[in-house]
């Protein structure tokens, strides 16, 4: 008796499947390049935004300092449109496909959404200090927060009743343990000027 070992492809079967598997491969490595690239024009054109948002928000004019290009609001939207781009990435940018940018990417992010926070916090009243606490929910889950995030989420609670909570924001901002970055100098130093204005 000639044993059944199952149906065995012939030889012009096997041919069309290996031919199938080549095609799938390829197919998988243009989709991976089609989405590398985009990710790489989307990073561009955030980071474009970005620095457009940062000049708008924070910028003197290098010749006369007391000529300033402040405007906050046109800084905001340029700034709501660079989250736009980095939307489909996801909160912590597990979507974005380009490995080795990921973590520059995340403290550029990181950095917006202070900046915005700030500015948003400086308008005052319940509204601003919710948009505010968004901002930096959103901020928190790119890195370990540092001093400014804090700083910025201590009178943001206290506008919205929450007193004991924003108490604790105000130790933590203070705490010698909490990280402190450049960014977080910048940021003190923009508080600083917009009120000197």
């Amino acid at each position: 008796r000639v044993r059944d070992r199952g149906h065995r492809p012939s030889g012009p079967d096997r041919r069309e499947r290996e031919l199938q598997d080549e095609r799938d491969r390829k197919a998988r490595e243009a989709e991976t390049l089609a989405r590398n690239t985009k990710a790489a024009a989307d990073l561009k054109r955030f980071r474009e935004l970005a620095e457009e948002a940062r000049f708008l928000i924070a910028n003197t004019n290098p010749v006369a300092e007391k000529v300033t290009f402040f405007n906050p609001a046109a800084g905001l939207a340029k700034a709501t449109e660079a989250l736009a781009v980095a939307d489909p990435w996801g909160g912590t940018l597990a979507a974005f496909p380009l490995d080795r940018e990921r973590p520059a990417l995340a403290q550029d992010l990181y950095q917006l959404l202070l900046l915005m926070a700030q500015v948003r916090s400086q308008g005052g009243g319940a509204d601003a200090a919710r948009q505010t606490l968004d901002l930096l929910a959103r901020a928190a889950g790119l890195r370990p927060p540092t001093r400014s995030l804090h700083r910025l989420r201590g009178p943001a609670l206290a506008a919205t009743g929450r007193a004991a909570d924003a108490a604790a924001e105000a130790q933590k901002a203070a705490d010698p343990a909490t990280p402190l970055t450049a960014d977080d100098h910048f940021l003190l130093g923009e508080e600083v000027r917009v009120g000197l204005t």
